[in-house]
């Protein structure tokens, strides 16, 4: 993790995830190329899948990502 806004983005996921919090840990492994960071926000967009108090549209979304993610390191 790079510094204070992504603690506090970590911190939001973990707590309750929201759409914009979902695409924003997206879009950092989107510009991460390490793979003990990118390992860890695709952890984190795990995480949102199985969290009981996130919407069915959170889940599909995170998903999503996951995918593009994986595929896109391929």
């Amino acid at each position: 993790m790079a510094g204070r806004y992504e603690a506090e983005l970590v911190e939001s996921i973990r707590r309750k995830p929201t759409t914009l919090s979902v695409w924003m840990v997206n879009r950092i492994l989107n510009v991460t190329s390490k793979p003990r960071q990118r390992e860890f926000y695709l952890e984190l967009l795990r995480l949102v899948i199985e969290h009981p108090e996130v919407s069915q549209t959170e889940q599909d979304q995170a998903q999503r990502f996951i995918e593009h993610q994986v595929n896109r390191t391929r």
